[in-house]
């Protein structure tokens, strides 16, 4: 018997998965067959999963990554510090990082260091052939829609396009996932605010509010509508001195919903963050606070700007394009 320990994401076999034994740790194929044995996989405490038939491993000696495919025959050598899983045939990998203690003292022991990672490096983008196709990755960019890739495109739209260069002149052009979502949010959302518009096709067809006393609870979208006829108004998302909107992206927590709508947005390893990521829009009130007077300063007091209080409003992107799935507001 083999448990695929509380490290192992997931609830799925594919063609391989990695598996943890007592003494021994290894990758697991459909057939029964062992292969990798003590090559595992592991990052942020969990082991790899397969993706685009292909999965990590680990040469635990150099400490280096690679990949394996479908079948547990190495494709990729374990040449680099760390890579990140494919999509759409192409993967991240980093060489030439060093390893830090991330948990470092100011007094600089490392001794009893818990947690190390890498820094520095050159972050490039291979393909499953292990070429590479752009020399050099900006590390700040991890918002990337990899399944809108566009090579050589005409005059890409930069105000929804990031587009850069690799080798042989060749232009990768991707959906930029925050230009699309804000182009999203005031070209077609808010608009369907309106008397004109329609806002129940920009909803998910469940929408979770939290409500006093009762806490986060599920509506069909035509009962939340019905029920907060005022909660999506075009004047609610309109700012000023005291009222500011902030939006980027989050992290979906969908194990609180209904496992069943969601299940089409996840993959063997779980939610696909990478295919449906998430919006939030805060909308921050602030007030006007007059401080105490004081016998020194009694006629020079001025107002401040305090926090007052914030509604949340959650988006996930589907397949039809991104969707009112979670709100916060004051009614």
């Amino acid at each position: 018997m083999f448990e695929n320990s509380l490290m192992s994401r997931p609830d799925t076999f594919y063609n391989i998965i990695a598996v943890s034994e007592k003494t021994s740790q290894y990758y697991l194929l459909k057939s029964g067959k062992k292969v990798g044995l003590d090559s595992v996989y592991v990052f942020d405490w969990y082991y790899d999963c397969e993706q685009e038939g292909k999965i990590r491993f680990q040469d635990h000696k150099i400490n280096r990554v690679g990949f394996m495919d479908k079948n547990g025959i190495p494709i990729i050598p374990a040449i680099y510090n760390y890579a990140y899983p494919f999509r759409n045939g192409l993967t991240i990998v980093c060489s030439g990082a060093s390893l830090k203690c991330m948990d470092e003292r100011e007094d600089g022991d490392t001794t009893n260091c818990e947690v190390y990672g890498w820094v520095g490096g050159i972050e490039q983008i291979i393909n499953e052939k292990n070429e590479i196709l752009i020399d050099s990755f900006d590390q700040g960019y991890r918002n990337l829609n990899w399944y809108s890739l566009r090579m050589n495109m005409p005059n890409p739209d930069t105000s929804l396009y990031y587009t850069v260069t690799g080798r042989q002149g060749i232009a990768y052009s991707f959906v930029d996932y925050n230009k699309e979502f804000t182009q999203w949010f005031y070209s077609t959302f808010i608009p369907s605010l309106s008397e004109a518009g329609n806002v129940r096709d920009q909803l998910f067809e469940k929408v979770r509010t939290h409500m006093k006393g009762e806490g986060w609870v599920s509506h069909d979208r035509d009962a939340f509508l019905d029920q907060f006829p005022a909660a999506l108004t075009s004047q609610r998302f309109q700012t000023n001195q005291l009222k500011k909107i902030s939006m980027g992206q989050t992290y979906f927590f969908q194990f609180s919903c209904d496992k069943s709508i969601f299940k089409k947005f996840n993959n063997v390893c779980g939610y696909q963050r990478d295919r449906f990521p998430a919006y939030s829009v805060s909308v921050k009130y602030n007030k006007l606070s007059w401080p105490p007077p004081t016998k020194d300063n009694k006629a020079s007091l001025e107002p401040r700007i305090v926090f007052d209080y914030r509604e949340d409003f959650e988006f996930l992107r589907t397949e039809s394009g991104y969707r009112l799935i979670s709100a916060s507001f004051r009614n």
